[in-house]
């Protein structure tokens, strides 16, 4: 049996290192399930404003970044719980006179726990999230915008914009460029007979698919949205042209 610390650890690492396939499956597992019980109103507000920075960069890849930063305090987290208990096993081991080395069983054993312990137990893992997340941005070069920070009432996944909540447009509208937004109309509102949207020439008069601009021009919410984001000269900035008096708009 062996009886000296480092040779023991040396063991482990060793035993881990050949389960390496196994391992990874099970913090596959473990993440799937973590990301399934995870309450987005419970994470941190810099943590949403990250989910919201990653829904505008890469809309499909949203929830595939979020079980990669799972993943990364999973893999962590599992490893250090499983060398504790192993070298608990060790121990016990020792005391009880076995003559043994810890084999590809007691791993196994020892993952089970593991699982457990990481699903159930109270081990703070909102708290660390945020770190995961910082380092995948680091890696891909996200930026975070002021505007990742507010609640948002809409997200489009097609034009990848989010519409403020209006309350919230208003207050900042004055002293954040990001934040000025065409408003959406009252129920009240109606058209001129002759109205049709300039992007789309569709005349679908509903208030409330529509917006009206800063400009005081009206175009369907999803057509100004979608304006923003495929004209070439509007691709990538906050701020765009009005269709019908380039005049700036931000949104």
């Amino acid at each position: 049996m062996m009886t000296d610390n480092k040779l023991v650890r040396a063991h482990i690492d060793a035993l881990m290192l050949e389960q390496a396939a196994t391992i990874k499956e099970e913090v596959d597992k473990v993440s799937t399930s973590l990301q399934e019980k995870i309450v987005i109103s419970e994470l941190s507000d810099h943590m949403k404003a990250i989910m919201k920075m990653w829904s505008r960069e890469s809309p499909l890849n949203v929830m595939s970044k979020l079980k990669e930063a799972i993943k990364r305090i999973v893999d962590r987290e599992m490893k250090l719980i499983v060398i504790d208990h192993l070298l608990s096993l060790h121990d016990d081991l020792k005391e009880n006179e076995e003559d043994r080395i810890l084999d590809a069983s007691d791993l196994s054993h020892a993952l089970e726990h593991t699982h457990i312990d990481l699903l159930y137990l109270d081990w703070n893992m909102i708290d660390k999230l945020e770190n995961g997340a910082l380092r995948i941005m680091t890696r891909d070069g996200d930026t975070l915008l002021q505007t990742d920070y507010l609640p948002f009432s809409w997200y489009d996944a097609e034009t990848k914009t989010f519409l403020y909540e209006q309350d919230y447009i208003e207050e900042c509208a004055e002293n954040v460029v990001h934040i000025m937004t065409p408003k959406v109309l009252p129920s009240y509102f109606k058209h001129p007979d002759d109205w049709s949207c300039v992007i789309c020439l569709g005349d679908d008069t509903v208030p409330s698919t529509c917006v009206v601009t800063t400009c005081t021009h009206v175009y369907h919410k999803s057509c100004l949205l979608s304006w923003k984001y495929k004209s070439p000269s509007n691709k990538g900035n906050a701020c765009f042209t009005c269709p019908s008096c380039r005049t700036n708009i931000c949104m």
